[in-house]
């Protein structure tokens, strides 16, 4: 475990290198972290590979050619180059002990833990790891805000008073092709007794063919509702349906997708 180690005093220029010594009076109160980031490479494979590299143990191979310039070795420390600056360069294992510490602290957000740590050290991929442990946070989970726009409550269905004068209609898709064709079925129900009518057909049913079957399986046999209840599908949403609505004086009402 990394403890409660203070990270702001980690940053190395570029100057303090170029005469061959390092500034360690700065990390004098970080030896703990920086014996664990040191330690912490023998469980990274890319960093051995760089560290292999750097010592000209192993020949850089081409792919790795422009990405090794930015990699220096001081004390067996990996430093990486930023701009003007070279960072301590921090394995994963590591950087997940640092961002845990950060977020202990009050349980701060992915925000302020990036910017507490990234100006000073160098993590792959840091961003995702910060948010995959926050997200993972449980007390975070439990306490936080909501601060996203929070739907009305959901309404019950209204009870009609009389049969198919509410119908509720859907598809069911994804059935094996019949020997007609056929590789979905229309469900139509009504709203007071729940009596069923199954239509088979087809998903690639457009709009009107969808009002013909409304037309010969239901209407011509229950009568004309009063209210048709359906999802979002958009061939209830189609110009066919509207004029059916308003020629029929028949009113529309979508359930939630939600």
């Amino acid at each position: 475990m990394v403890g409660h180690l203070n990270i702001d005093d980690l940053e190395i220029a570029e100057e303090d290198l170029q005469g061959g010594e390092i500034n360690l009076s700065i990390l004098l109160g970080n030896e703990k972290l920086l014996n664990m980031i040191k330690d912490s490479y023998q469980a990274d494979e890319y960093l051995l590979k760089v560290i292999k590299y750097l010592k000209e143990e192993e020949e850089v191979p081409s792919e790795m050619k422009s990405a090794i310039k930015k990699y220096k070795m001081h004390d067996d420390l990996l430093l990486y180059k930023s701009f003007a600056t070279f960072k301590p360069v921090v394995s994963s294992e590591a950087a997940k002990e640092i961002i845990r510490t950060f977020h202990r602290q009050g349980h701060v957000g992915i925000t302020k833990i990036y910017w507490a740590i990234q100006p000073y050290v160098f993590v792959p991929k840091l961003l995702t790891m910060i948010t995959e442990i926050v997200n993972a946070c449980d007390t975070c989970q439990r306490t936080k805000s909501i601060s996203r726009y929070m739907g009305g409550l959901m309404m019950p269905s209204e009870v009609p008073r009389d049969c198919f004068s509410h119908i509720h209609v859907d598809f069911i898709t994804g059935l094996p092709v019949t020997v007609e064709g056929y590789d979905a079925i229309m469900v139509v129900v009504d709203a007071l007794t729940k009596y069923t009518i199954c239509c088979p057909c087809k998903k690639t049913y457009s709009a009107m063919d969808v009002a013909k079957m409304l037309m010969n399986e239901v209407f011509s046999v229950f009568g004309l509702p009063h209210k048709i209840i359906s999802d979002k599908d958009i061939r209830f949403m189609n110009s066919v349906f509207d004029y059916i609505y308003e020629y029929y004086q028949i009113q529309m009402a979508t359930t939630s997708t939600n």
